[in-house]
């Protein structure tokens, strides 16, 4: 899996929230997807935490949703990555949320100190993903706000 762009209906609305997405597991990615599936989400699919660095870089996202467990490079150090990158360039952070099997306290704690902004356990359920998605893109003043999917 490499890095993908997934909008729908992009002729008939216009994605108002980008959304990245790092995941090395396609059945994993393939469920976020369908979760996130709304015609005002532009979603960007990266298969490990280097390639979800460079989208980083590349293009201005509201969300990032990122796998922690992954190979090239982990996603706490992703995070990190993404982290130091928006202080080099004075930018605003974005919220990160990790997505983990993993819910030890020493996991959780190098969650938090990699940047990460929270967290959600796997399996992720859709009302829980859709929760916290709405959550963040409603604290984020370059977007409206998203209603109920």
């Amino acid at each position: 899996m490499t890095t993908e762009t997934i909008q729908t209906k992009r002729e008939e609305t216009p994605a108002q929230y980008r959304v990245l997405l790092v995941e090395d597991s396609r059945d994993s990615a393939a469920l976020v997807k369908a979760y996130l599936k709304d015609p005002r989400i532009h979603l960007t699919v990266s298969a490990d935490g280097e390639k979800g660095l460079q989208a980083f870089k590349q293009s201005v996202f509201d969300l990032v949703l990122m796998d922690i467990q992954m190979p090239v490079l982990d996603g706490c150090a992703a995070a990190l990555a993404i982290r130091h990158w928006e202080v080099e360039n004075s930018l605003a952070p974005t919220p990160i949320t990790a997505l983990t099997a993993s819910s030890t306290a020493s996991e959780l704690s190098r969650i938090f100190t990699s940047g990460c902004s929270n967290y959600l356990p796997k399996p992720v359920t859709k009302e829980i993903l859709l929760q916290t998605v709405r959550q963040f893109l409603h604290s984020r003043p370059k977007s409206a706000a998203l209603q109920a999917a």
